[in-house]
């Protein structure tokens, strides 16, 4: 910065000197066009450092500007809740359909089947892998075999019925 200022000040005193020395000529005109194009010399030496910062700018991709920022975590948290809310409602989802299937298919109430989903995310897609059927009320005599049959080969995971 200082090396900066010292730089300006000796271009505006060089130029002010050489401005002095010009001669007038008729209407002052060869000191007129010295005095201009010093003007423009200094003004370009003020505004060279806004050429490195703008390039610099340009440089950035979003990544680097949101570290600068310091919304890089705050957008990784929300990326974080994002999915793990999706995940939720990915099982939600699951365990209603396997109770809905359940009932079609087996004739088993809604309200004697719950259904537990283990779940996680891979590759941004929904993987399940565990289905726990837990059968109360008179839908505990129903074979649990073949629940557990039906419900692995119709999800592609291991499935537990309890009751």
């Amino acid at each position: 910065m200082r090396e900066y200022l010292m730089n300006v000040i000796g271009a505006s005193l060089l130029v002010g000197v050489i401005s002095i020395l010009a001669p007038e000529g008729e209407g002052g005109g060869l000191r007129r066009y010295v005095s201009f194009i010093g003007a423009l010399c200094v003004l370009a030496l003020l505004i060279s450092p806004l050429g490195e910062l703008i390039s610099y700018l340009g440089g950035l991709s979003e990544d680097s500007f949101d570290a600068l920022t310091g919304e890089s975590e705050a957008r990784e948290n929300y990326e974080n809740r994002y999915n793990e809310y999706l995940l939720s409602l990915g099982k939600e989802n699951v365990a209603v359909g396997v109770i809905q299937l359940l009932e079609e298919r087996f004739d088993i109430p809604s309200d004697e089947c719950h259904v537990k989903v283990s779940a996680e995310e891979r590759d941004g897609e929904l993987y399940i892998e565990n289905v726990t059927v837990i059968l109360s009320g008179k839908s505990l005599f129903r074979n649990p075999y073949e629940i557990e049959k039906y419900i692995s080969e119709l999800l592609g995971c291991e499935c537990t019925v309890i009751g």
